[in-house]
C-alpha cells in the first residue's frame, strides 16, 4: 500500500511511505527520503515500524540526501538490538536490488506495477524520467 508523496501519516492506518501487508497482516515499511536528514528521521521511521509490531524497516534515501553516516550507523545498530531487521540505502541500490531478484517472467509486471505507483501517488514527471533512465542504465526494455 502505497501513500501520496508527502502524505504519510496523514492516516492512522498509514505507517511509512509504503505499507507492506500479507493479507491483512501488517509486515513492514519503506520511508523514502529525498531530501537531507538526520538520525531522528530514522528513528521516528522505526519507532512508527515497532510501534506497529513490525519486524523490518526500510529507509531509502535519495541520490541528492545529505546525512551523517556515523550517526544514521549508530541509529541502524540501536534498533537491530531492539529486534528490529534494518536496512537503510540509496535509492538507486535498492530499485537495482530489486529487479535483480525478479526473474525474466515478471518484469514487465514489475514495470507495470511501478509506473501505475508513481501515478497513484502523484510522482513527479521528473521521477519517472528518473525511473525510465535508471532502467535504460540496467539495459531494460521499456514500452
Amino acid at each position: 500500500q502505497s501513500h501520496k508523496v508527502n502524505q504519510s501519516g496523514s492516516s492512522s492506518k498509514e505507517i511509512g511511505d509504503i505499507d507492506v501487508y500479507d493479507g491483512s497482516c501488517y509486515f513492514y515499511s519503506i520511508e523514502v527520503k529525498d531530501k537531507n536528514f538526520n538520525e531522528y528521521y530514522v528513528e521516528h521511521a522505526f519507532n512508527k515500524v515497532i510501534a506497529n509490531r513490525g519486524k523490518k524497516a526500510i529507509f531509502v534515501y535519495g541520490i541528492h540526501a545529505k546525512f551523517d553516516e556515523g550517526l544514521i550507523y549508530q541509529k541502524i545498530k540501536e534498533y537491530e538490538l531492539k529486534g528490529l531487521f534494518v536496512l537503510v540505502q540509496d535509492i538507486n541500490t535498492h530499485i537495482k536490488n530489486i529487479i535483480f531478484r525478479l526473474p525474466e517472467s515478471t518484469k514487465q509486471d514489475f514495470l507495470d506495477i511501478l509506473y501505475a505507483t508513481c501515478k497513484s501517488v502523484n510522482c513527479k514527471e521528473e521521477t519517472v524520467d528518473w525511473i525510465n533512465g535508471l532502467l535504460r542504465d540496467l539495459n531494460w526494455k521499456i514500452e
